[in-house]
């Protein structure tokens, strides 16, 4: 369970993605719906957000990891542990997979139980 990321050489700690931190990358663009089609801004926000900083800041310090060997993965790979390890996650997926079971059930189609 990671619950830093270095970038850059430098190590920081992750959010915990609860409720609020949430709310703060939405307001800084973060959009998980989106994550697929920007993974690069997404990134750029996470970084920014993680690393209390702005997003020129930030950005200057990926270019500059990916330039000394590193790898977006990196980056990508503790997005993902940091919403694996939410406690808010964990407890809102099942509620919003049931949800979105149910709403695939009044369509017309079968939901996953």
């Amino acid at each position: 369970m990671t619950k830093t990321v270095t970038i850059n050489g430098k190590t920081y700690n992750l959010p915990e993605f609860n409720f609020k931190d949430m709310c703060d990358l939405e307001d800084l663009g973060f959009d998980l719906q989106q994550f697929a089609h920007k993974p690069m801004k997404h990134a750029l926000i996470f970084c920014a957000f993680t690393m209390k900083t702005s997003e020129e800041a930030a950005a200057k310090e990926i270019q500059d990891h990916i330039k000394g060997g590193g790898s977006l993965d990196d980056i990508f790979n503790a997005i993902a542990g940091a919403i694996q390890n939410s406690d808010f996650f964990r407890s809102a997926l099942p509620a919003a997979e049931k949800k979105a079971g149910t709403k695939k059930a009044s369509k017309g189609g079968t939901a996953k139980k």
